[in-house]
């Protein structure tokens, strides 16, 4: 296998791009050694596929997974899955074989299966017809889902701008700081991936776009409580 601009540096990130003989572009990625990153990716079905390795290098890890996803959309490389509409992390995954086996969801499941904040959620709970956990007194509150979707069938999501999160909560680390221990190195990875989008574009466009930013860091959220991250 070819590769090209074939340096690794202490402080930057590059994405790169695996193709094949015929030119197709296989796969994009990003990570402060590709070489290293590759050796990830000799299980993989298709890695017999490659013929050569781009580098394009940026300034932080965080800009170079912005370039990535965005590389990820335009380019469709044929077996990427994060940074596509048909990925789904494995701790959703995992929490969605349970809900179809239980009928229950947990706190996750309802922002992603309703499209709604966690802040909204928060709201909605406090009203008095609002459904009931099943258990109450542990921190994996699980709900009916039947209960839930007639709630949500007569209180349906309003269109337009948000207005739900109060001013002095956007922009506040939704993730401690405190290394994740319970993550698979696949939640653990989009995770992190996650928070330095949502610290980049906070950093680059101070409060253009909080919603955004909210909606990243409830998906962190999300894969941190489906997995048992407390």
């Amino acid at each position: 296998m070819s590769v090209q601009n074939d340096t690794v540096s202490e402080r930057q990130a590059a994405v790169y791009r695996l193709y094949a003989a015929d030119g197709s572009l296989l796969y994009i990625g990003s990570s402060y050694n590709p070489k290293r990153r590759c050796l990830d990716h000799h299980t993989k079905p298709w890695w017999a596929q490659v013929d050569r390795r781009a580098d394009e290098w940026h300034p932080s890890k965080a800009e170079a997974y912005v370039a990535e996803m965005a590389a990820i959309a335009a380019e469709s490389p044929t077996h990427n899955e994060m940074g596509t509409p048909r990925y789904v992390p494995p701790a959703v995954k995992a929490a969605a074989r349970r809900s179809s086996r239980t009928g229950e969801l947990s706190i996750a499941q309802i922002l992603s299966k309703h499209g709604v904040s966690r802040q909204s959620l928060h709201t909605y709970r406090q009203r008095p017809d609002f459904p009931k956990p099943l258990r109450e007194g542990t921190s994996r509150l699980r709900w009916l889902e039947s209960e839930v979707a007639a709630f949500f069938a007569a209180n349906p999501k309003q269109p337009g701008k948000r207005t739900d999160l109060p001013a002095k909560q956007q922009g506040e680390p939704a993730m401690s700081g405190q290394p994740i221990t319970r993550l698979s190195r696949e939640d653990q990875e989009a995770s992190e991936q996650l928070h330095a989008t949502a610290n980049l574009i906070e950093a680059r466009w101070p409060g253009e776009h909080p919603t955004l930013v909210r909606d990243l860091r409830d998906l962190v959220d999300a894969i941190e409580e489906e997995s048992g991250v407390s």
